[in-house]
């Protein structure tokens, strides 16, 4: 397999304006926060070496996603997750109601992120979800503890998802880069 490098960043930009309009003034209160996590290739905190990302489309059923020797990155490498790092999902259906449930795999759920294996979360219509963990990341155990349930359940709904983590072996020269933005913007 060809070497590669990785380098990347997640960033939350929160932007809001809050304003009470009055008679002869409007008092405002505005607030710009960003956070983030740059990544740098290799294995230690604040490391990865591999990612994954798809649009996927789910029409009133569900899928499990191998995280260990299925997927395969944009080279075509199979990857074989050891940590995950980060993981986003964008639920990108407008439909209220449409719900996007990720989580509960009826075997060799990918627990660690979510504490049990029957544990899920759900992501609302129009919603990013991302879950970052730079320091540590949540381990993947091929075989055991890799599959990562992801449920439309009556709905069709179209999904964005990005995985970055540790793969278990990484050798590497070409570089990915990766960055993810979610920006939420609250109107009065």
């Amino acid at each position: 397999m060809p070497e590669t490098s990785f380098t990347g960043s997640i960033k939350i930009n929160v932007f809001v304006t809050y304003q009470s309009i009055q008679d002869l003034w409007t008092p405002t209160d505005s607030l710009q926060q960003e956070f983030g996590t740059s990544y740098t290739n290799g294995f230690g905190a604040n490391q990865a070496t591999r990612i994954w990302n798809d649009r996927r489309r789910l029409n009133a059923t569900s899928e499990e996603l191998d995280l260990f020797g299925v997927l395969s990155d944009v080279y075509g490498n199979t990857i074989k997750f050891t940590k995950i790092k980060s993981i986003s999902f964008k639920n990108r259906s407008t439909t209220s109601g449409a719900d996007l449930l990720v989580g509960g795999a009826a075997a060799n759920a990918w627990a660690t992120m979510f504490g049990h294996a029957s544990d899920k979360f759900t992501v609302p219509p129009n919603t990013c979800y991302t879950i970052d963990n730079p320091m540590d990341g949540y381990t993947v155990t091929g075989g055991t503890g890799d599959k990562l349930k992801v449920d439309a359940g009556a709905n069709d709904i179209t999904y964005d998802m990005i995985i970055i983590g540790n793969h278990s072996t990484s050798t590497s020269t070409s570089t990915s880069t990766s960055t993810s933005t979610s920006t939420s913007t609250t109107s009065p």
